[in-house]
């Protein structure tokens, strides 16, 4: 669900079950030992994977992550 009006082309997920709930995603092909990670959530995500995008055009190895349940994060 959005909660947002931005248009937004879905994302390409990696190895992604949606009956397994998971603080997190990688966007896009797997990347083994990334130059830099980006992490976003909601609709910055969208921008980041336009950086990640461009980074690889540039020679930097990058990779995305989607934060989609920050909750699951915070140790208790």
């Amino acid at each position: 669900i959005r909660d947002h009006s931005l248009p937004c082309e879905p994302l390409p997920k990696v190895k992604f079950d949606p009956n397994v709930i998971n603080a997190f995603y990688e966007v896009g092909e797997h990347t083994a030992n990334p130059d830099i990670t980006l992490i976003g959530s909601g609709v910055t995500t969208q921008y980041l994977w336009q950086a990640v995008k461009v980074l690889k055009e540039m020679g930097i190895n990058a990779r995305l992550l989607n934060v989609t349940a920050p909750s699951l994060l915070t140790a208790e």
